[in-house]
């Protein structure tokens, strides 16, 4: 006999590299924060189903500048 399975859900955290083109490091953040907002990622494999992410901290100080124009800061 097979146990019977339930769906739990998890608040998790997701880290991606996010290339932004604009003018200013300021405009990059406030178009990346303008996208990352809440978005849907749509996976679902093997009984595991991410529905959507989004950035925890508006103010984009969370976020490390780690390169421009492909040169890292």
């Amino acid at each position: 006999m097979r146990a019977e399975e339930h769906e739990y859900t998890f608040d998790c955290k997701l880290w991606v590299v996010c290339r932004v083109t604009a003018t200013s490091e300021k405009e990059a953040r406030r178009k990346m924060l303008d996208v990352l907002d809440c978005f849907d990622v749509t996976y679902d494999k093997d009984g595991v189903v991410l529905t959507e992410a989004s950035v925890e901290d508006e103010s984009g100080e969370t976020s490390e500048l780690i390169e421009v124009d492909g040169q890292a800061v």
